[in-house]
């Protein structure tokens, strides 16, 4: 279950009520008091379809420590807040960014 809520400049936030598992696809990045972790989710959708979302894991200095070790391939599950970024390119195409601003991250031994 979700639910989603608009906030500051057009930013939409949501809640998903389960357990999530996501996949590192690509190399962490730091960006001052920040790191920032590119992930894919795979999530069935309402219809029973699976679907893969690619999303960038915001990780604040408290949990910097805890993701020392993780890299690309890793599977981790994740906590926070969702927030989608929508912007228009120079083609004149709408595109959106998902992040999760995290909580909690940890690194898990399963599949999904």
């Amino acid at each position: 279950k979700s639910t989603s809520e608009k906030g500051e400049g057009g930013m939409k936030y949501g809640f998903y009520a389960t357990d999530v598992y996501a996949k590192i696809t690509d190399t962490i990045r730091e960006s001052g008091k920040v790191k920032r972790v590119p992930v894919v989710i795979g999530f069935k959708q309402y219809d029973e379809t699976w679907v893969n979302k690619y999303f960038t894991i915001v990780v604040f200095e408290k949990n910097f420590g805890v993701i020392e070790n993780m890299g690309k391939g890793d599977r981790v599950k994740v906590s926070g807040r969702v927030t989608v970024s929508n912007w228009t390119n120079k083609e004149g195409e709408t595109k959106e960014q998902w992040s999760i601003l995290a909580d909690e991250i940890s690194l898990v031994d399963t599949t999904f």
